[in-house]
C-alpha cells in the first residue's frame, strides 16, 4: 500500500514540476456573433385603410375579402355605377434578397339563369364588363404603380361569352433585392347608363379578383 501511494505521488510531483505552460495571447480577442433573417413574403386584400410601412403589412391580417355572406356590394347601373367604387385594399411585402412578382386576374360580373327542368333545363350566363384598378395608396418609394383592368369593354353592352383576361402583372421585378412593399386602393368601373338601357336581369351577379404573389 505505501509503494502506490509512492507511485502516485511521484507522477504527480512530475506532471507538475515538467508540465508545459500556455503561450500568452497578446494579439486581438475576438468574438464573432452570427445570426439569420429569414425570408418572408406576404399578402393579401384587407379592409381599410391603405398601409403605409413594411412592417403595418406584416402586422395585420391579410388574406380574402367578401367570402360568402360578406360578400362586397357594388352598383352596375345608374348614377351610382359611372363613378370608381372602393372595394377594398391590396398590400403586399417581402425581404425577399431577390424580387416578388404579383400578378392579378378577375372574372367579370356574372349571371347564371337556369331554365326549365329536367331534360328542358336551360343554363346561361351573362357577362357584365367593368374596369378594375389598383392605385397606389402612398407615394412610399417602393416598388409597384397603378394599374387598370379593363375586364371586357365597358363601352360594349353584356355579353354571353366570357371575356378573357389572362394573368397580368400588377409589381413583377426580380432584379429588386431587400425590403419592398406597397400598398393599393382597390376599386371597380361600370358603364351604368349602358347596363341601365341594356336591362339586366334580375338575380345575383358576382366576380371573382385574385392575386397571386411569387418570391423567390
Amino acid at each position: 500500500m505505501k509503494k502506490l501511494i509512492a507511485i502516485l505521488l511521484v507522477v504527480l510531483v512530475a506532471g507538475f514540476v515538467f508540465g508545459a505552460d500556455p503561450e500568452p495571447n497578446t494579439g486581438d480577442a475576438t468574438l464573432t456573433l452570427i445570426s439569420t433573417v429569414e425570408g418572408r413574403t406576404t399578402h393579401g386584400f384587407h379592409t381599410g385603410p391603405v398601409k403605409t410601412s413594411f412592417s403595418s403589412i406584416f402586422g395585420s391580417t391579410l388574406g380574402n375579402l367578401g367570402d360568402g355572406e360578406n360578400s362586397v356590394e357594388v352598383e352596375m347601373e345608374g348614377d351610382g355605377a359611372l363613378d370608381y367604387q372602393g372595394v377594398g385594399f391590396y398590400s403586399f411585402a417581402s425581404n425577399s434578397k431577390t424580387g416578388v412578382d404579383v400578378s392579378i386576374s378577375a372574372t367579370p360580373m356574372t349571371l347564371t339563369v337556369t331554365t326549365g327542368e329536367g331534360e328542358n333545363q336551360s343554363i346561361s350566363k351573362l357577362f357584365v364588363p367593368f374596369n378594375l384598378v389598383f392605385a397606389k395608396g402612398d407615394d412610399n418609394g417602393t416598388v409597384g404603380t397603378s394599374k387598370i383592368y379593363k375586364i371586357g369593354d365597358i363601352d360594349a353592352v353584356p355579353v354571353t361569352e366570357a371575356p378573357v383576361l389572362n394573368l397580368t402583372s400588377l409589381v413583377s421585378d426580380s432584379s429588386v433585392g431587400g425590403v419592398k412593399w406597397a400598398s393599393y386602393t382597390v376599386q371597380v368601373l361600370f358603364n351604368g347608363g349602358l347596363n341601365e338601357a341594356y336591362g339586366l336581369p334580375e338575380g345575383d351577379y358576382s366576380s371573382t379578383i385574385t392575386a397571386s404573389i411569387t418570391a423567390d
